[in-house]
């Protein structure tokens, strides 16, 4: 009977176990707040490790867009009994840039070509306009540079150039001062002279040109903003045949870099051995351009149209070639000025006597043979000559702050006789 209970208690128990479990006891119920807990700390995890992942996505280098502009062209023709009309100008029609300042740019060359032509319709002494155009995109600077060509031919025609150069960052024009400083300015205008007197095909038709020359003096007659359009490695200068051909045919340009625009004038340089004299007198106008730039000044003296770097100078022949040639153009001799030091000589400091003792005093082992004298063009000269071929002439004379003390006021390096 006993055991009847028991069987009957257990079933009951079951029973109840059974029903607690399905009712969901709190013993064995998870708790939500748990549950929920959890999963935000899940979420918040996920959540962190995409919001890292984009972070890092954000981190990598975007691929640059390269800067480019399409460029087309723009016609405008009219013929009438009283007019010729022909004008071409650029228009920008693909780019990089904002389209706001493209189009500024765009609307600042079509007023300028609108002034123009409004201009020639009401002049009736006028009666062709011509207008053309080069272009450059200076990428490295955002610059959209452009010269145009403007010819007005009637009673009195003209013939004039005019430049822009944009910043595509905002679409506003650049000052010429901002391109070229007026030291820089200073050294195209006397390259250019220099050109005009070296070269038979060029010559410039300024008051100032021969002034220049024969007193040293910067040729400030040479408008050069409304003359330059930027390149790459440099700056194209353009002449019309009114400006510089004494025939009034044709054009020229002029292409000077900017490292020989950025070179600075020689204020120091001592040569002690005869191969530095060699390479500098082995040279072509080219090269004297690549190693020492433009020349800071340029005079006639005695003949010879100098190229001026300061310490050095070398001499060339008047009116000789083409300038387009001008590259090849060989010197006459080099020039040693004041901060030049040779074989222990200092221009513009060294006594003659001085410099003979320092000559024959047999330190130089290049130094063949030296005697002093009279000269022409000179107080005095001390010739030295050197085994390989060269000869110094080094000249006496006084300075106007010194009169009363000669000094070897400068040296003239040339090739001897047997190896000319």
């Amino acid at each position: 009977m006993q055991s009847v209970r028991k069987i009957f208690v257990i079933k009951i128990a079951v029973i109840i176990l059974l029903f607690l479990l399905l009712v969901g006891c709190s013993v064995f119920k998870r708790d939500k707040s748990t549950e929920s807990s959890f999963n935000q700390n899940t979420t918040q995890v996920v959540y962190k490790t995409e919001y890292d992942e984009s972070l890092l996505k954000n981190n990598i280098p975007e691929q640059k867009i390269e800067k480019f502009i399409e460029v087309n062209k723009k016609k405008i023709e009219k013929s009438s009994d009283s007019k010729i009309i022909r004008i071409e100008y650029p228009y920008i029609v693909k780019h990089t840039f904002s389209q706001i300042v493209v189009e500024k740019v765009n609307n600042t060359i079509e007023n300028f070509v609108k002034r123009e032509l409004d201009e020639i319709e009401k002049d009736k002494s006028f009666t062709i306009l011509g207008i053309s155009y080069d272009y450059h995109f200076l990428k490295s600077k955002n610059i959209f540079s452009v010269i145009f060509f403007i010819d007005g031919g009637g009673t009195g025609g003209y013939y004039e150039s005019k430049t822009f150069n944009f910043d595509l960052d905002n679409g506003k024009l650049i000052p010429r001062e901002d391109i070229i400083d007026n030291n820089t300015l200073r050294k195209i205008r006397n390259y250019i002279t220099f050109l005009s007197a070296t070269c038979s095909d060029i010559e410039l038709r300024t008051p100032k040109y021969r002034e220049s020359l024969s007193q040293a003096t910067e040729n400030t007659d040479i408008q050069i903003d409304d003359k330059i359009l930027l390149r790459d490695e440099g700056i194209e200068t353009y002449f019309s045949s009114f400006d510089i051909d004494p025939n009034g045919k044709n054009y020229a340009t002029f292409f000077m870099s900017f490292s020989e625009l950025n070179k600075e004038r020689i204020e120091r340089i001592v040569i002690n051995s005869s191969d530095k004299l060699e390479k500098l007198l082995n040279v072509r106008l080219k090269d004297i351009r690549a190693n020492f730039g433009l020349c800071d000044r340029t005079y006639e003296w005695e003949g010879g149209i100098f190229y001026d770097v300061g310490a050095l100078a070398w001499t060339f022949n008047a009116d000789e070639g083409n300038y387009k040639d001008s590259d090849d153009k060989i010197p006459n001799a080099l020039v040693a000025g004041r901060g030049a030091n040779l074989f222990g000589i200092e221009i513009m400091e060294t006594t003659p006597d001085q410099a003979y003792k320092i000559l024959k005093n047999g330190k130089y082992k290049e130094i063949k043979e030296v005697s002093r004298g009279p000269s022409p063009e000179s107080e005095e000269v001390i010739s030295c000559d050197l085994k390989n071929g060269i000869t110094i002439y080094f000249e006496v004379g006084r300075e106007q702050s010194n009169l009363s003390q000669p000094k070897v006021v400068d040296a003239i390096i040339k090739w001897s006789d047997q190896r000319n």
